[in-house]
């Protein structure tokens, strides 16, 4: 035997629902942002560890570095180029992951050096100035607020 359903009731009109009047949040007036400090400090070397950030090349690639790091949305709060590697303290913000702002920063600044300084006597294997990789490493507020140790030998802020 068969079973017959009845059949649904016809529609008129948009389903309407039981109107509620929503109440503002306790913490209504705190604007609806996020706030971070995530510090970061890295090191990255060029190509066979060559010593060829000096004289000219050196004053110019602090503010390079600067320029880029904006472009993402970072800070470049501290830096220090000794002549075979740099030291930066970053502040990324954590939208963006610490290798996508550092890869950037190496890669377009390479370019712009080969550019730049590519057609001088110095040698650019191709267009890759930098190392692979990078060391990182977070900066607590402990790091922050104390007395940091300033390099020591021949280097320059940038």
């Amino acid at each position: 035997m068969s079973r017959q359903l009845p059949n649904p009731p016809e529609r008129r009109g948009p389903r309407k629902r039981p109107s509620r009047k929503r109440e503002p949040p306790a913490y209504a007036g705190v604007p609806a942002v996020t706030a971070w400090d995530c510090k970061y400090h890295v090191v990255f070397i060029p190509k066979c560890r060559r010593r060829t950030l000096y004289l000219e090349l050196r004053r110019h690639l602090g503010e390079v570095f600067h320029k880029l790091a904006m472009q993402k949305e970072s800070k470049v709060e501290e830096g220090h180029l000794m002549p075979d590697h740099v030291h930066m303290m970053l502040s990324i913000p954590p939208k963006y992951a610490v290798s996508q702002v550092v890869g950037f920063i190496k890669g377009k600044s390479a370019i712009h050096l080969a550019r730049a300084y590519g057609e001088r006597k110095r040698s650019f294997v191709g267009q890759h100035f930098w190392a692979r990789g990078f060391f990182v490493n977070t900066v607590g507020r402990d790091e922050e607020a104390g007395e940091r140790q300033k390099p020591a030998g021949n280097f320059s802020v940038f």
